[in-house]
């Protein structure tokens, strides 16, 4: 079952989003992703797509937006930037998750709802 965590940032503002999943999960040599979308809707899954980081063997120290910060105990770190969803997007509640792949099995590890203010 995914770890629930919900956060807010002002409109403009970078943040940063610190994780230690729950249970501890193995984060080694597997696909990470961050999907942000403006809603969630049940019948046809996810939709709205706005904002995808990812973060894999290929990719170190942040580059893509995600750190594996220890990969053994399934902490990370998303770097959020303002300009991420800047000048178009209107305040509001805005749906997330962030998702392992690992041998094309996908599994959600954290979702929540992130307030845009």
């Amino acid at each position: 079952m995914a770890q629930q965590v919900d956060f807010a940032l002002e409109r403009f503002d970078d943040g940063t989003l610190n994780l230690d999943m729950v249970p501890p999960a193995n984060l080694g040599g597997v696909d990470i992703r961050y999907h942000m979308w403006r809603r969630r809707s049940t019948a046809s899954g996810f939709v709205s797509g706005l904002v995808l980081k990812r973060c894999n063997s290929g990719y170190g120290d942040g580059v893509s937006g995600i750190t594996v910060v220890d990969s053994g105990a399934g902490r990370i770190s998303v770097a959020l930037f303002g300009t991420d969803i800047s000048g178009s997007f209107d305040q509001g509640l805005f749906f997330y998750n962030i998702v392992r792949f690992v041998s094309g099995q996908v599994s959600v590890l954290v979702e929540g709802h992130r307030l845009l203010t």
